[in-house]
């Protein structure tokens, strides 16, 4: 596994590398707004939601116990 495999991007998020927590935020914006976008239907809160679903990532990182499940965890956190 190289070093640009996700993984290892988010194992290196959750031991506080803020480096890897900024690359993981910007790798991951597209697929939020998409989510976020389709589910609020174009409304004008997608923006503040998205803000909110990257902060409770954050704040949640260290919990998640799988890495190779970040992608549909982070989806879950958007349509919670």
């Amino acid at each position: 596994m190289g070093k640009d495999h996700p993984t290892v991007l988010i194992a290196a998020a959750q031991g506080g590398d803020q480096q890897a927590k900024d690359q993981l935020v910007s790798a991951y914006l597209p697929l939020l707004y998409n989510v976020v976008g389709r589910a609020l239907d174009g409304h004008a809160d997608v923006d503040d939601v998205v803000q909110e679903t990257v902060l409770r990532m954050l704040r949640g990182l260290p919990e998640l116990r799988d890495p190779e499940r970040f992608r549909s965890w982070l989806v879950a956190i958007a349509m919670y």
